[in-house]
């Protein structure tokens, strides 16, 4: 059952990329966000078997907390997008400290919120969410690989 999950998860992962293609025209960058941790929130609450008021609980909570960590690394990515080939050592050295900056910011969401999360789901719950996450993580990852190779073609 966990493979078929896997696949299911993989194929809307590839689809993700030729959504974000279709309808850019159609939908923001934060509606594609949003559909995205939708997602993720329907699939790690099918790794942790929640049910009901739990995942209603987990739901909501992952959401502001997803939200939180967006807002943290936005500026990070405002700066990237601004680097060029012809930008300055300093411009580099302000975006590494911006970087160290949202990851320690993304650090402190995560206890924070761990705590909250403890209160709704099981140590294993807890448990099967991180390891769902950094699931997530990678194949996003490889799918945004693939998408931008596909692209440079």
């Amino acid at each position: 059952m966990k493979k078929f999950y896997l696949l299911l998860l993989m194929l809307i992962l590839a689809a993700v990329p030729a959504m974000a293609d279709s309808n850019k025209k159609n939908k923001s960058h934060e509606e594609l966000r949003s559909e995205i941790i939708d997602f993720k929130i329907k699939y790690l609450s099918q790794e942790m078997a929640l049910k009901g008021d739990q995942q209603k609980k987990f739901a909501a909570l992952y959401r502001v907390m997803s939200n939180e960590k967006a807002e943290a690394f936005s500026n990070l990515h405002r700066m990237k997008k601004n680097l060029k080939d012809d930008s300055s050592e300093a411009e580099y050295d302000a975006f590494h400290k911006a970087q160290q900056e949202a990851h320690e910011k993304a650090r402190e969401i995560d206890r924070r919120y761990e705590a909250e999360f403890s209160k709704i789901l099981s140590p294993r719950q807890v448990f099967k969410m991180k390891e769902g996450e950094e699931i997530f993580r990678q194949k996003m990852h490889e799918m945004r690989g693939k998408h931008r190779s596909k692209k440079n073609k």
